[in-house]
């Protein structure tokens, strides 16, 4: 399993309820994302938002980080300088 965290920094015009409202607007087209397992939106008060998400496979990760999202990122005020990392699971005890 590959778990990658995305995060941005928000303009200061932009409080909790402005970003929920912006999540519950996107939130529908993540649902048939090819290899998407889950999102979770991420607030924080420090100013800072994303999502932490969970994929099947690598490949299927950096398809989406490479393709429409990366043009989608760019427009969402803030998203310009969002910084990710992907992580690959499996390493068990």
């Amino acid at each position: 399993m590959i778990t990658a965290t995305v995060r941005y920094k928000l303009p200061p015009h932009i409080d909790s309820a402005g970003c929920r409202e912006h999540f519950h607007k996107i939130a529908p087209g993540f649902q048939q994302v090819t290899g998407l397992i889950s999102k979770h939106f991420i607030w924080s008060e420090s100013g800072w938002a994303g999502g932490v998400y969970q994929w099947a496979t690598l490949d299927d990760a950096k398809a989406f980080y490479s393709g429409p999202w990366l043009g989608h990122s760019r427009a969402v005020p803030g998203a310009a300088g969002a910084r990710g990392q992907i992580f690959q699971g499996g390493l068990r005890k």
